[in-house]
């Protein structure tokens, strides 16, 4: 930022500038609100204001595909209480870059209050960023009631940190029509998901929330693994295609279970405890900014999986090996997918020709 009035700029919280001779300018990290209901995180009225005096959505989408796929989101919460070891939005990177020591939360009213905005302009799905129980069960319990009382027509997509029950899927299904839940495990092996702080209790918990849910009227529940984790053995990635077969065997009867996988990468997010502690078996390439623009812009295959992986994964899996198992699980997985009707036809037929 250029400005004659540098003099000012050094009054500004959190602002980084530039001076006319180039130099940057850090001013102290010193605003650190302890709530989110002093501001509109996002800001739809902003947006609907803009489209109609503007009359078009070109600046607006997030993404080029967003028309296709409109999906909204509600964020709840800056900050997290979880520590997931590739999290650049854990507890311990807020607390490093943002020097924030716990979430600033949104309250129930507010949540609600942006749902109804999001519904004057829109009827897609709604994705609840965290866990709503983040913030404790009684402003969990508060939301689920405003929203019940608001009535929605939107489904809403719910992330879930902590194993849950039919206490809280009742919850859930009394507060609106249509529904979804979102469950990020990694890893089907316990000790692993442990040691990187991800969903750290074990897979009879998970597959008892997993069923909880659909036969709570769950419209589909989406399950996220990952190849090329700290401490992850090759043995340990082929095992994720064993284990969606299990879940798929057990659940997928109807369609509604929904067990993904993909390579870490193509970065490590600057923060997380595997970007900035050396034990957890990664060497980085990227460390600036800078470093993270340049790789980006690179030409040719540079750009292509699996090479794009901008770190190394010195103590177990390779960065390509990562993305080939990625692959190879998705194989697997595509002749699972007809079975089980999980995905379209001409899909299954790309993934087997990869």
């Amino acid at each position: 930022m250029r400005s004659p009035f540098r003099r000012d700029l050094v009054l500004l919280q959190n602002l980084t500038w530039k001076q006319p001779n180039g130099e940057v300018v850090v001013n102290p990290l010193t605003f650190v609100p302890c709530g989110l209901d002093s501001v509109d995180v996002p800001a739809y009225r902003y947006l609907l204001r803009w489209l109609f005096k503007y009359r078009s959505l070109r600046n607006l989408v997030p993404h080029l595909e967003w028309l296709h796929d409109p999906v909204t989101l509600l964020l709840t919460a800056r900050g997290c209480t979880e520590n997931c070891s590739v999290c650049g939005g854990s507890r311990s990177a807020y607390r490093l870059i943002g020097e924030r020591d716990r979430p600033a939360l949104r309250s129930p009213e507010k949540l609600v209050e942006d749902v109804r905005v999001i519904s004057t302009f829109s009827r897609a799905p709604i994705f609840v960023v965290h866990d709503p129980r983040m913030g404790g069960l009684p402003r969990a319990t508060r939301f689920f009631s405003l929203l019940e009382r608001m009535g929605t027509q939107n489904e809403m997509v719910f992330e879930l940190y902590y194993p849950a029950g039919a206490g809280f899927f009742e919850l859930v299904s009394r507060s609106v029509r249509t529904w979804s839940i979102e469950i990020t495990l990694e890893s089907p092996d316990e000790a692993l998901r442990r040691r990187n702080g991800q969903f750290p209790w074990s897979n009879a918990v998970v597959e008892e929330t997993i069923q909880e849910a659909l036969a709570h009227g769950c419209r589909t529940l989406d399950v996220f693994f990952m190849t090329g984790l700290p401490g992850q053995r090759y043995e340990d990635a082929l095992a994720i295609a064993d284990y969606r077969e299990h879940l798929l065997d057990r659940f997928g009867a109807d369609g509604r279970l929904h067990p993904f996988v993909a390579p870490l990468g193509p970065f490590l997010d600057p923060g997380s405890r595997a970007f900035e502690q050396p034990q957890f078996g990664y060497r980085t390439f990227c460390r600036t900014l800078e470093d993270h623009r340049l790789a980006f812009l690179l030409n040719g295959d540079e750009l292509k999986w699996p090479v794009q992986h901008r770190f190394r994964i010195g103590t177990t899996l390779l960065r390509n090996l990562a993305a080939g198992l990625a692959l190879e699980i998705h194989h697997t997985a595509a002749r699972l997918a007809g079975r089980y009707d999980v995905a379209p036809a001409h899909a299954t037929r790309r993934v087997e020709r990869a």
